[in-house]
C-alpha cells in the first residue's frame, strides 16, 4: 500500500503540475482510503517526507549508475544534465520546496542523511581537500538544480537565457571552481 500511495503521489506531482498534493488526491489516485494513508504516513507532511526520500534515492542511484567521476569537463556536463533532469522531471524540487515551506526541519533529516551518505561515498579514499571539493560541488549542484526547477524558466526569460545556457553557467562554475 505504501508503494502504491507513493506512486500515486508521484503521478500527481509529475502529471498534474498545477494540482496540489493532498491526502485526498493521493487516496483517490491510489484507490485507497484516507485513513489508510494516515496510518502509513501520519500526515500530508509525512507523505511528502517519504516521497522526498524515495525521489532522492532515485537521484542518488542514477548518479551511482553514471559512475559520477569528474575527471574531465564533459563529466560536469553529464552530471549537471542528470541532476537537473531528476530534480525537474520527477518532482523532487516541488516536494523539497513543500517540505522547506513547512518549516519542520525534522521532515528533511532522512533526505539530508541520504545525501550526506552519498557525498561521503564520493569523498571516500580522497584527500581532505578533495573531499571538501566533492561536498562543495554537491552543494552548488543541488542549489542550482533546485532553483532551476522552481524558477529557471521565469528567471531565464528575465535574463534572456535558455535552459541550455543556464545549465552551461553551472557547468562552467563547477569547472572554474575546480581549476582554481
Amino acid at each position: 500500500m505504501r508503494g502504491q500511495a507513493l506512486a500515486a503521489a508521484r503521478k500527481i506531482i509529475v502529471d498534474r503540475k498545477n494540482t496540489m498534493l493532498t491526502m485526498r488526491a493521493v487516496a483517490e489516485e491510489a484507490g485507497v482510503t484516507h485513513p489508510n494513508l494516515s496510518h502509513h504516513f501520519g500526515s500530508l507532511a509525512g507523505l511528502h517526507a517519504a516521497l522526498a526520500v524515495e525521489l532522492i534515492r532515485e537521484l542518488l542511484n542514477g548518479l551511482r549508475e553514471m559512475g559520477v567521476s569528474i575527471d574531465k569537463d564533459d563529466d560536469y556536463q553529464a552530471l549537471v544534465d542528470r541532476v537537473f533532469e531528476l530534480f525537474h522531471k520527477n518532482g523532487l524540487a516541488r516536494v523539497l520546496a513543500w517540505l522547506a515551506r513547512s518549516g519542520d526541519s525534522d521532515l528533511l533529516k532522512p533526505a539530508y542523511e541520504l545525501v550526506t551518505q552519498f557525498i561521503s561515498e564520493l569523498a571516500a579514499g580522497r584527500s581532505a581537500g578533495e573531499g571538501a571539493r566533492v561536498s562543495r560541488d554537491a552543494l552548488i549542484l543541488v542549489y542550482a538544480a533546485f532553483a532551476e526547477s522552481l524558477a529557471g524558466p521565469l528567471l531565464g526569460s528575465i535574463l534572456e537565457l535558455s535552459a541550455a545556457q543556464r545549465k552551461a553557467v553551472i557547468v562552467q562554475a563547477l569547472i572554474g571552481a575546480n581549476k582554481a
